[in-house]
């Protein structure tokens, strides 16, 4: 997959898991659409930083894959309802008791623009992650890198490939960091990143 800025022209849904996307979830639809392309029937996945208020995500994943670790540090997680398949982890996702090698995919949506430092939590990613798997992430980046972001900080792209390396993770595929049609929030001044990442 290209590493890039998610645009107005990339698919979307509507809705997932029997949810409508609330139309102020202004990235989601995209996001979601993109990260689901990579789920596999019989895979073992983890989707870090669930959230502990309902989102649909990791129950769309349930519907395709074999095992679905759910992960956020929120003890309110378990008051959701899971399907079978799902097993909640109250546990921060930079340390989780999940085995080693254990996942094909390791998703996370939209969750590590809220941390101060990325290591850890890609570390982890990178300890549980199968040897040929796959981690597939989804971040918010400032739009214009020349202006401020008043709500929420977005991730810097310097601090995540620096925490890449950290992590011995690389991107698979090409990167591009251009912003032509890319779908944003203007009064956030933010953008959506989509990546794929492998071990070295």
């Amino acid at each position: 997959m290209e590493n890039r800025l998610i645009k107005i022209t990339d698919s979307k849904l509507t809705s997932l898991a029997g949810m409508d996307i609330p139309h102020d979830w202004w990235s989601r639809p995209f996001e979601y659409s993109c990260a689901l392309g990579f789920a596999e029937p019989s895979q073992v996945v983890a989707d870090m930083g669930c959230r502990w208020m309902y989102r649909p995500f990791k129950n769309a994943l349930a519907e395709i894959v074999g095992t679905v670790y759910a992960v956020d540090a929120n003890s309110k997680l378990l008051e959701q309802q899971k399907p079978d398949n799902m097993e909640f982890i109250v546990a921060p996702m930079e340390s989780t008791p999940i085995a080693d090698k254990s996942c094909d995919r390791v998703f996370c949506i939209s969750v590590l623009e809220d941390i101060q430092d990325p290591i850890p939590a890609l570390k982890e990613f990178a300890r549980i992650l199968k040897d040929d798997g796959r981690i597939v992430i989804t971040m918010d980046i400032p739009y214009d890198t020349d202006k401020p972001c008043p709500r929420y900080p977005g991730m810097n792209m310097a601090t995540f490939i620096k925490a890449m390396g950290e992590a011995d993770l690389v991107f698979d595929g090409s990167v591009d960091l251009k912003r032509d049609n890319a779908v944003h929030h203007e009064g956030w001044n933010l953008c959506v990143f989509r990546c794929v990442l492998k071990k070295q």
